[in-house]
Formats: C-alpha cells, structure tokens, sequence
C-alpha cells in the first residue's frame, strides 16, 4: 500500500471505522484460536453428544455413529460417548467393534466398571478365562457391589474348578439383585459342588469338554516387549472375526507374501472402517518388510483411535526403534507420556527402550517421572518396582512397595506385589501378613488364599498355622483348578494337611500342566523324598533345579538333592 493511499484512508476514515478496522482484523487473527480453545472444544463435545442423544433416541444409528466418533475426536477418553458407541455397536451384532470400544474404554477410564465388565464379557463368548477374569477383577475394586460382574466372575471361577470362589461371587450376586435367576442358579450350582467334590469335579470336566479348548495367548514378534510382570498387557487379545484375520495375516506374513497381506489389510479398512484395527495391521505388515517410516505412519494413525493401547505403543516403539535406535525410541514414547500423564504404560516401555540402549539411569528416570505425573495412582509404584526387580535390585524393590503402601495404605495391587516379593527375599512372615490383610478387606480374592495357604504349609508345624492352614482348606478342599500353580499351592497345603493321596495326586497334575515352573517339581520331590522313593525325587529335584524361573524353596531344593540319598531306603 502507497503512501498516498494511506493518507487517502485516513481522510476518509473516520475514528469509528478505524475502530471496527481494528477489531475485524483482531477476529480474523483471533477466531482460529478461539475456535480451538478449549472452551469452545467443550461446547463442540456437549453439541455432539446431544446430537448424538437425539439420533439414538430416534433409532437414527448411522447420524448416532458420527456425532459419537466426532465427540471422542474431541475427546478420547470420554467415557458416555465411548459406551454408549459400545453398546450401540453391540446391539448392532458388531461384536468385535463394540470389543475394541470396550477395551479403548478400560485404557481411557479405568475407573469405570462398564468398559472391563463389557471386555469380559465377550472374551468369555469367545472361549477365554483368565484374561476375562483379569478385567472383571478390574471391574469389581471399582464398584465392588455391580451384581453382573460377580455373577460372570463366578461363572468363570465355576468353569476353571474354583468353587469356592465361585460359590463367594454368587453371594454377592444373589444379595446386590436377589430376583436373578441366573445368579441364583450358579449359587445353587457353586453350594453342590462344594458339598460333593467328586460330581462336581465330574460336571467341570464336562463343562470343559463342551467349552471346547481354550484359545492359547501369546506374544506376537511385531509387538513383543522386554518386560516381565505388566507386558502381559501388551498381548493381542481380538475378538472373534478380527482373531481371524489377524491370524491370516499372521501367515502371510511369515510366508513372506506381501501381496495376500496387503489384500487382507484392505480387507479389513473395508469392514471396520473408524477403528484403530486396519491401520495396525498395515503398520506390522509393513514392520515386518523393514519399512520402518511407513510403520510408524500407519501406527501412529492406529494409535489416533486407541490413544492408551498396550498393544499399539508396542508395536509403535519397536517402528521407532528400528527407524532410529533403542534410545529415539525411549524419548519418542517419553513424549506420548508427557501429552498424556494418565499413559502409563508408554513410561514402562521407555524404560525398557532405555534399558536395550544400555541407559539405565534414563530407564530409572522415565519411571520415577511417573511417581511426578501420577501422583494419586499407584501404577507408577507397581512399574519401578517391577524395573528393580527385573534388574535384581529386589531389596529396593521392596523398600519401594512399603513406601508405596504408606501412600496407598488399601490397595490390593501394591499389596499382593508386596507379598510375592517379600516371599521371593524369603520373609515368608511378612507375606503372610499382607496376604491375611488383603483377605481382611477382600474375602472375593479366591486366588489369594491359595497364595496364602502354600505358604501356611511351608511353616513350620506350629499351632496357628496349622490351624489356619485347616480353616483355608475348609473354604479350598473342593475345588479342582485348572490353574497348575494353584493345584501346586493346593496340593501342598492338603499333603502338609495329613491329605497325602489327593495332594500329591495335585501336585502331580501341576507339573504336568507347568513343567516349566520349579515350585510343583520342588513340592512333589519334598512328598517323594519323605516316601523314601529317592530316585523319583531326585528327578523332580533336577527339574526344579535346572528351572531358569526364580522359586523361594530354591535352598531347600539345594539340601534336599544333597540328603536325598541318606533318605533313600536301604
């Protein structure tokens, strides 16, 4: 603009134009940040999920699907939209959608019962038990009193032999909604089966041959993690259809034919366009054909629509390092636990990415941030006691817990960690008392009273322990688990009870199903060595010995190899 044409606006202008001149250029600067502040995110959020109301009201379930998915764009972690897109998909018989909604829902609001009862639920239709059982104990320390989630509980704990539990979970099922027929079946069922053992040992075999084998988990190469006690969550578990396709892709992929794979990638954008599914798959086919770059693109627009997902972040972090080295990949997932301080997971994967790039001191320092960014979870507490431990620090690991504990006097996750390790450093003591105060405040936990009876039956034989062991076994003697390590702790505690025959019988059964752990091997030996069967203890002895897996009796193991031929018969 001219000189001249300057003083041409000024004469013509007067003061109030040159007024409403300046305020129309401060909305042109100003409107963009306006519209993208977060007031103005909120009253879009409120708009769309009344929208959202209004469509779902009136059955209008396409117009519902797009206010609901424009809202968690706003906001991913709100927790009425993503149920309700949830339940909606699940009332549309999109069972693996509504799956993936649920399980975004547990990472985003953890807190909220609806999204682990809903996971559980359809991983139970799916064949699984453990993992179901995970999340519905999520479920329950967050409403302690929702009738369904002990009723599915206890109809899991019933499949897998634990009657005891179940028939627990039945009672508070019965007691929250006493006009439920289906929670007053399975309490009728859980008492029978505690009061004749062997028919219902007969009906759980049963059950289990009409169930069908239970789908085996586990880690996959693309997203494999270096961790030990939380990379479980980093497991693929897709419901259903999706379990399939990822199976087929897990086959093309191996055959290295990347055009099938691609087929199949498109496949699934086709039929499950909105989730983070799609863009998974194409990012570990394309991690699997080292192109590094063309991963982290698709996974990180996988991640857009699970922004907590253990599986993804996994698969993310091994693009990142790859791309740029174990270190790059430790800052990269820093910075998605800095945007989101509830990320938890991302700092437990820096810390192992730092750990591959031998910096442990970086390591330890994502994890103590944690302690910064989450100051009232006690998740960060859980993560850099687990790190200890991995890297044989046990005794701060410990120290850590008990400071742990004095912030979180009454949580039963701190607790029950705090048990194992103080039993694993050998203050069997110190773990019985955490464990007894755990069931003080949550007699539901079934499974910590098999922990807590295997350790009673390796006490000496005074009178509160034995007396204790026998009130246990009073709740435990009827069940027949599934899990090997729980028939190892229960087959313990009955042979150290005066029941030899079905205890060893148990624990016979667990080194079967877990010839791996050294704890069966151990207890199994300690029974025949007292039977002066010297040859077969020695044989167990060796296994559990020869075991890589850490076990508390490991001394003991040690004496009894040696004493076992001055006990063998002569």
């Amino acid at each position: 603009m001219t000189f001249r044409s300057i003083r041409f606006l000024r004469d013509r202008l007067k003061l109030r134009g040159w007024i409403a001149l300046c305020l129309i250029l401060a909305a042109a600067v100003g409107l963009p940040r306006f519209l993208s502040s977060r007031f103005m995110s909120e009253r879009r959020l409120a708009s769309s999920l009344e929208r959202a109301r209004t469509h779902l009201a009136a059955r209008e379930l396409d117009q519902a699907r797009r206010e609901l998915h424009e809202a968690l764009g706003l906001e991913p972690g709100n927790a009425e939209a993503r149920t309700q897109l949830a339940t909606m998909e699940l009332g549309l018989g999109n069972r693996e959608v509504a799956f993936l909604e649920f399980q975004t829902l547990t990472e985003m609001q953890p807190q909220d019962p609806n999204g682990w009862i809903g996971i559980a639920d359809l991983m139970v239709k799916g064949g699984l038990h453990d993992a179901p059982e995970a999340a519905l104990d999520k479920a329950i320390a967050a409403a302690p009193t929702r009738a369904d989630a002990h009723l599915l509980r206890g109809e899991i704990r019933f499949r897998v032999g634990r009657y005891h539990g179940a028939h627990v979970d039945a009672q508070t099922a019965v007691a929250e909604a006493p006009q439920d027929a289906a929670a007053r079946a399975l309490l009728v069922r859980s008492a029978a089966a505690r009061a004749e053992p062997e028919a219902a040992d007969g009906r759980f075999q049963e059950s289990v041959g009409r169930l069908g084998p239970i789908p085996s988990t586990r880690f996959r190469a693309e997203t494999q993690s270096t961790g030990n006690r939380f990379a479980s969550v980093a497991r693929e578990h897709w419901p259903g259809r999706l379990a399939q396709i990822r199976q087929a892709l897990e086959m093309e992929m191996r055959q290295q034919n990347w055009a099938a794979a691609q087929r199949i990638v498109d496949s699934a954008r086709q039929g499950y366009p909105d989730t983070a599914f799609a863009p998974f798959l194409a990012g570990i086919v394309e991690l699997a054909q080292g192109h590094a770059g063309e991963a982290e693109r698709y996974l990180s627009e996988s991640l857009k629509s699970a922004p907590r997902s253990p599986v993804i972040a996994t698969a993310l972090a091994k693009a990142w390092s790859r791309k740029s080295g174990a270190a790059f990949a430790g800052e990269r997932l820093m910075g998605l636990a800095e945007r989101d301080r509830g990320f938890a997971f991302a700092r437990y994967l820096a810390a192992h990415a730092f750990v591959d790039a031998r910096d442990p001191a970086a390591a330890e320092a994502a994890l103590r941030r944690g302690l910064v960014l989450q100051p009232d979870s006690s998740v960060p507490w859980q993560h850099l006691a687990d790190y200890y431990l991995e890297v044989d620090r046990s005794a701060e690991a410990m120290s850590l817990l008990q400071q742990a504990l004095d912030r979180f006097p009454r949580d039963p996750d701190l607790q029950i960690m705090a048990a194992q390790v103080s039993a694993q450093l050998g203050n069997s003591k110190e773990a019985i008392r955490i464990y007894e105060e755990v069931l003080s405040r949550r007699p539901d936990l079934d499974v910590v009273e098999y922990k807590l009876a295997g350790l009673l039956a390796s006490e000496d034989e005074n009178g509160a322990s034995s007396r204790r062991l026998l009130q246990l076994l009073q709740h435990l003697r009827s069940d027949h688990p599934s899990d090997p390590l729980l028939l190892d702790g229960l087959g313990w505690a009955l042979y150290r009870a005066g029941d030899p025959t079905r205890g060893r019988a148990s624990l016979e059964a667990a080194v079967n199903g877990a010839p791996d752990e050294p704890s069966p091997h151990y207890h199994l030996a300690a029974i025949y060595a007292r039977e002066n069967k010297t040859e077969l203890a020695r044989t167990e002895l060796k296994a559990a010995l020869d075991s890589k897996r850490p076990f508390a009796e490991r001394f003991e193991a040690l004496r009894l190899m040696r004493d076992a031929p001055r006990r063998s018969a002569p």
